[in-house]
């Protein structure tokens, strides 16, 4: 057909799945950590992850197709500059946690068609779950998929405080669990506030001339512990500005963040 449109875009976005899915596994399956610092075959890692050789050559071989990893002209692979920035679990700026986070809707978009022909809409039952007993009286309870409360953006030059409380389980998945997010914590002049795997509480609050690290006022312990935790975290802007977080009252971490023009 003379004149017709190229159908590439369509193939791509029907196959696009099929990136995202290796990235996820590799993930999931600590491919990059294994190659952190590693040049490695991909018999390397299968014996070393416990992994069948054929299956784990595929993935590697599709990950590097991702530009993910790269090889060598003897077989070996390594991971990129980007892998090791963002996807290896010791780097500051590791983002696997939040990528998994988009992996938990895999299985809802998978069905989407299903749900269309079912009438599935959104009822009161998603979202945010109210609850009563809290501290405070009421609550909300979120799924850790796409639950989130949206407030208006304040002006936070100054000194100012952000103060909420949670529970968290432990029996609930693992990975990165938002608490407060104002910013995108890849930038600066951004706070966000979230337990890590291990129960640690992190404050990632970065002002536009401090170094990209994350965990200077990380409040260590399993605080994923199925108790009511109140949090208080205290900016003094100024030069240098004083950052405190305050955990059930008690001065639990201190660090010179910020800046005199502050404002996530």
């Amino acid at each position: 057909m003379e004149d017709a449109p190229n159908p590439g875009p369509l193939f791509d976005l029907s196959v696009a799945f099929w990136r995202s899915g290796a990235l996820f596994a590799g993930i999931e399956l600590k491919l990059f950590d294994t190659f952190a610092g590693n040049s490695m075959t991909p018999s390397d890692v299968a014996g070393r992850l416990d992994l069948p050789l054929r299956t784990v050559e595929l993935l590697i071989e599709a990950l590097a197709a991702l530009d993910l990893l790269v090889v060598d002209d003897r077989g070996s692979f390594r991971n990129t500059d980007m892998s090791n920035t963002y996807l290896c679990v010791d780097s500051p700026a590791y983002l696997g946690d939040t990528i998994r986070f988009n992996a938990r809707a895999w299985d809802a978009w998978g069905g989407l068609a299903d749900a269309v022909r079912a009438e599935l809409l959104p009822s009161a039952a998603d979202g945010p779950q109210p609850g009563d007993g809290g501290p405070a009286g009421m609550y909300l309870t979120f799924d850790e998929l796409d639950d989130m409360v949206i407030v208006d953006d304040l002006p936070l030059t100054g000194p100012f405080t952000v103060a909420f409380g949670f529970r968290a389980s432990a029996e609930l998945s693992e990975g990165f669990r938002y608490l407060y997010g104002h910013g995108n914590i890849n930038q600066s002049n951004h706070l966000n506030v979230y337990l890590t795997t291990a129960g640690t509480l992190r404050t990632s609050l970065r002002g536009s001339g401090d170094a990209p690290d994350f965990d200077a006022l990380d409040v260590s312990g399993e605080l994923r512990d199925g108790a009511w935790h109140h949090v208080a975290v205290v900016v003094v802007p100024g030069d240098p500005s004083e950052a405190t977080v305050y955990v059930d009252g008690v001065e639990s971490a201190s660090a010179p963040r910020g800046g005199p023009d502050f404002d996530p």
